[in-house]
C-alpha cells in the first residue's frame, strides 16, 4: 500500500506539470499493476479514488473527498471543515468508516463540538486524552464506537473521525 501511495503522490505531481490525461491513465495502470490487479484507481483532476476489488474498501483523496456514503447524520461533519480523505470498508462486524478533515478552528473547539454532538446521539465517553497540541475522545454506544482525534496543524486543525460497528459479545 505504501508503494501505491507513493505512486499517487507522483501522479499528483505529474498532473501539476501538464499532460494530465496521459499521466492519469499511466498512474492508474501502474497502481493496478503494483497491486496485482487488486486495486482499481480512478484519477481525475485533483482527486484519487482507490478501490480494493477484493474487500470493496474505497479511499477517496483530494478535492472530491466527501463524507462517506452511509455516514450517520448524528455524527456530523465539523462545520466549515474540508474533507481531505474518506475511507469505507466492510469489516467482519459491519461497515467501518474513516474521514479526515481540516478546519481553521482550534482543536479544543473541534473536540468540544464532537463531545456535544456524539453524547447527544446517545454515546458515552469511553476514553479521553490530550497533549499540548491536540487530543482524542473515544465514544461507545449501541451503534458501535466513534473515535475523534484533533491535532493542531499549520493552518488550524486536522480532524480524524472513525466509526466502527459494535463488536459481537
Amino acid at each position: 500500500m505504501r508503494t501505491i501511495l507513493i505512486l499517487v503522490m507522483a501522479t499528483m505531481a505529474a498532473l501539476t506539470l501538464g499532460c494530465q490525461q496521459a499521466a492519469e491513465k499511466a498512474a492508474e495502470k501502474a497502481i493496478a499493476e503494483q497491486s496485482g490487479g487488486r486495486i482499481a484507481a480512478d484519477i481525475s483532476g485533483d482527486s484519487v479514488t482507490l478501490t480494493d476489488k477484493e474487500t470493496g474498501a474505497e479511499t477517496v483523496l483530494g478535492k472530491d473527498a466527501k463524507m462517506p456514503e452511509g455516514w450517520p447524520a448524528s455524527i456530523p461533519q465539523y462545520p466549515g471543515s474540508t474533507v481531505m480523505e474518506s475511507v469505507t470498508q466492510d469489516g467482519p462486524d459491519g461497515k467501518v468508516m474513516h474521514v479526515m478533515m481540516t478546519t481553521p478552528d482550534s482543536f479544543e473547539a473541534v473536540l468540544d463540538f464532537y463531545r456535544e454532538k456524539v453524547k447527544a446521539a446517545g454515546y458515552k465517553v469511553l476514553a479521553e486524552s490530550s497533549v499540548p497540541d491536540g487530543g482524542m475522545v473515544m465514544f461507545e454506544g449501541e451503534n458501535g464506537t466513534v473515535h475523534v482525534n484533533a491535532m493542531a496543524g499549520d493552518e488550524g486543525c486536522n480532524i480524524m473521525v472513525d466509526i466502527a460497528p459494535p463488536r459481537p459479545e
